[in-house]
C-alpha cells in the first residue's frame, strides 16, 4: 500500500510524469498541477521540496502547510546544494527553526537539511 502522497508541480510534461510514476507504481497519491502559491493548504507530517527556491523563501511556501498541521508535527526536508550554508544563515534572519543535517548521497559539497519548529522571527518594535 504506501502511504498518501500529494506532488505539487505546475510544469504540465513533469506534473503529467509524476502522474504516470504514480500509476505505474500503485502509489497512493495526488498530482495537483498549480503553482505552490495556488493551492490551499493542508495538514501534514512531512514536507519536502526539491531545487523550487533558497530556502528563505521555501520556508515562506511551506509556512501555510505548517500552520495547518498539529503544533510541533510537521518536518521539512528540503535538499540543498554547495550554498546550503549560505541560505541556512540567511534564512535565520528571518525564521526560528530547529535544524538537523544529513550528508547528500549524490553530492558531496550538499546536504539535506531537515527542519521542525519553524517560525517567523517576531521583531520588536524597537528593532523595526
Amino acid at each position: 500500500t504506501g502511504v498518501e502522497t500529494d506532488l505539487i508541480e505546475a510544469d504540465s510534461a513533469k506534473a503529467a510524469f509524476l502522474a504516470e510514476a504514480l500509476r505505474l507504481t500503485s502509489a497512493p497519491g495526488m498530482v495537483h498541477r498549480m503553482r505552490i502559491e495556488a493551492v490551499e493548504p493542508w495538514p501534514t507530517d512531512v514536507l519536502t521540496a526539491r531545487a523550487l527556491a533558497p530556502l528563505e523563501t521555501l520556508l515562506g511556501y511551506a509556512m501555510p502547510f505548517f500552520r495547518a498541521s498539529p503544533p510541533g508535527k510537521p518536518v521539512g526536508i528540503f535538499p540543498k546544494g554547495a550554498q546550503w550554508h549560505r541560505e541556512l544563515t540567511d534564512s535565520a534572519k528571518t525564521w526560528h527553526m530547529s535544524v538537523h543535517q544529513a550528508p547528500s548521497a549524490t553530492d558531496p559539497d550538499a546536504q539535506i537539511l531537515i527542519l521542525t519548529d519553524v517560525a517567523p522571527v517576531r521583531h520588536s518594535a524597537s528593532q523595526r
